[in-house]
């Protein structure tokens, strides 16, 4: 496979202050003339005058524009622009390893009929608030079973939109990206791939960093969203082993998540007031209080 035969899809909105990073990472790749597609989703800042003043000098790229329509649409407009047989997604807050491409290419050159997660990682180097710092924890817990490239199924599934890669023929084998979902749609094309017995793979070594440290209120709200398409997503699939990854709370934790869902606690944690306490406990206080609004009091203003 030509290196022309690679497009690398990168979705975006709003992304004027995190495309730097990732222009300068694609730049930085080992494998080198493949097709970059930047597809700006509606932005409402300056990102499209940020493209066009671009200097191409430095490295060559297509973007395109269409009016915000979401994730998963924003994504299949994408390959339909794309010229390479090879697709390799980025989100824009990503910034690849040098080599995360030639690692993706790798991947399909042994496995013809499947497809490839790679790695998203906080760089702990960038944490400047304790709740950056549990990010990188929580990441490295979620990681940890990953040793090496492991073939995924429904119990360990370990996929995300952020940085992967499957073959254009197998993702319109697949349909593309549910477009009535407005997250969880990298979940549900890995669902969609079990069900046609279509191979999904985590490799952990091939990584980018994830440059979206955030809030801890940031970070609920996102919460609360996915939580919600988890639930659009069993509606819609009727199927056990969705419904499973949907958090179930027993009456006990019930009743402590009570405790712990009051909205100051989130304003304490993002003041990082609760640096006091063993890292160990504080990680758990902050466990419970996420969970606490984005499932159960996710009606609560924070």
């Amino acid at each position: 496979m030509l290196n022309t035969d690679i497009s690398v899809i990168v979705p975006s909105y709003n992304g004027r202050k995190k495309l730097p990073k990732l222009l300068s990472a694609m730049e930085a790749q080992t494998i080198k003339g493949f097709e970059l597609l930047i597809v700006v989703d509606g932005s409402t800042d300056d990102t499209v005058k940020y493209l066009s003043n671009y200097d191409s000098t430095k490295f060559g790229f297509k973007f395109i524009t269409q009016e915000n329509k979401g994730r998963s649409a924003v994504r299949n407009r994408g390959v339909k622009e794309a010229k390479g047989n090879l697709l390799i997604f980025f989100d824009d807050d990503m910034s690849p390893f040098k080599d995360a491409i030639a690692k993706h290419l790798q991947f399909h050159q042994t496995y013809k009929n499947a497809i490839c997660g790679g790695n998203q990682i906080e760089n702990p180097e960038d944490a400047i608030s304790d709740f950056d710092r549990y990010r990188c924890h929580i990441r490295n817990k979620w990681n940890k079973p990953f040793k090496e490239n492991t073939k995924l199924n429904k119990d360990n599934l370990h996929l995300t939109a952020a940085n992967f890669s499957i073959s254009k023929s197998l993702f319109q084998k697949l349909d593309g990206f549910d477009e009535t979902l407005t997250d969880a749609e990298d979940i549900c094309l890995a669902y969609n791939a079990f069900n046609q017995n279509i191979d999904v793979y985590f490799d952990p070594t091939i990584a980018a960093w994830h440059n979206d440290f955030c809030s801890c209120k940031k970070y609920i709200l996102r919460r609360q969203e996915y939580n919600m398409a988890y639930q659009a997503l069993s509606k819609k699939t009727n199927d056990n082993w969705v419904n499973k990854r949907i958090i179930t709370i027993s009456p006990i934790k019930h009743v402590i998540l009570l405790v712990f869902s009051f909205p100051f606690l989130v304003k304490m944690i993002d003041e990082n007031m609760f640096t006091f306490l063993p890292e160990k406990l504080r990680y758990k206080l902050y466990d419970v209080v996420i969970t606490s609004l984005s499932t159960l009091y996710s009606n609560r203003s924070i």
